[in-house]
């Protein structure tokens, strides 16, 4: 961002900046002015430049993998418990 001209120091600075704010008519509309548009694009490429999205998403996945991980024997017994009251459902509704 920095090369582009803005000086945001986190990733979702850029998107809540209170400018963006300004301007809201209540009807879910309203003026969307040049600057933010550029600090969009800017945003946007930024983040496809670092791979912020991708790095986001491995770290989220690793995390979900250690939940899952540490509680297999749990999921195991509530994928058990709802593979059964499926079971039962099919057969009282045929």
């Amino acid at each position: 961002m920095k090369s582009k001209g803005f000086s945001y120091k986190e990733p979702f600075e850029a998107q809540s900046d209170p400018r963006w704010q300004a301007g809201d008519s209540g009807r879910g509309r309203r003026t969307v002015s040049t600057l933010e548009i550029k600090t969009a694009v800017a945003d946007e490429q930024c983040r496809l430049q670092v791979n912020y999205s991708g790095v986001r998403r491995a770290a989220y996945v690793d995390a979900q993998n250690a939940i899952i991980i540490k509680n297999r024997d749990l999921l195991q017994r509530l994928t058990n418990l709802m593979e059964t009251r499926y079971a039962n459902a099919t057969e009282i509704l045929e």
